[in-house]
């Protein structure tokens, strides 16, 4: 795979408006392919990874548009962005006595659940919202929130084939970076070690016989794994 400067996104959305805004807050950060057209994201994504420059995110809007006359594609953007329109107004209208009604104490539970799981080392277990509609009404605020303490969302009322998916991929996830983070460690306790022992067989290897620098550096190497094994067992 070829080293690339900076992420890469692959970006498909047919309003430029999007991807224009999309691309001026995240060019200094990322590289963003983009395209328009539905059909271009397949051709472009091929071939990135026949390039062996596959991105690094691919994000995928949702709605595209239905029709090729231009004119009655026209017609029907206006209505539906006015039920976009609508759906804002209803959704602020309906936050009120919901939030009436009951506290979203999920976000600071997030937040000390996520706390608690970090102070313990334990910060590969997934911690996801379940709500049924909660995501629909959250304020970009509440989105920040559960991004920040790594949530993610499960949708109550949802079919039991969607809820056991995702559950387990929650799982899949957790144990994907308990994977990383373990060998992470290990790797560089390793690093450590081995930088221990390089300097002091510099520094001894003259100055005792060799006998004992055999000794001495098989005696390291077997320890290192019983080193790595105390300092997983630390990060479960």
């Amino acid at each position: 795979m070829i080293r690339k400067s900076k992420p890469t996104i692959l970006y498909c959305d047919d309003k430029k408006k999007w991807l224009n805004l999309f691309k001026e807050r995240h060019k200094g950060q990322y590289t963003i392919i983009s395209t328009e057209r539905a059909s271009e994201l397949s051709i472009k994504l091929q071939d990135m990874v026949n390039n062996k420059i596959p991105p690094d995110i691919i994000l995928i809007d949702l709605y595209h548009s239905r029709f090729d006359d231009p004119a009655v594609q026209e017609q029907h953007n206006l209505a539906g962005q006015a039920a976009i329109d609508k759906l804002e107004t209803v959704k602020k209208e309906v936050r009120v006595p919901i939030n009436e009604a009951w506290n979203p104490e999920g976000y600071k539970m997030l937040e000390f659940a996520r706390s608690i799981l970090k102070e313990a080392h334990y910060e590969s277990i997934p911690i996801a919202i379940y709500t049924e509609q909660g995501l629909s009404i959250a304020t970009n605020e509440e989105l920040e929130t559960v991004a920040k303490f790594d949530g993610q969302w499960l949708i109550k009322g949802s079919t039991h084939n969607y809820e056991s998916f995702r559950l387990k991929e929650l799982l899949n996830e957790g144990r994907k970076k308990r994977v990383y983070t373990k060998t992470y460690t290990m790797l560089s306790v390793f690093g450590v070690l081995l930088l221990i022992f390089t300097s002091m067989y510099s520094y001894f290897v003259n100055r005792i016989p060799d006998f004992l620098v055999s000794f001495l550096s098989s005696a390291i190497i077997a320890i290192i794994p019983v080193i790595a094994s105390f300092v997983l067992r630390r990060t479960k």
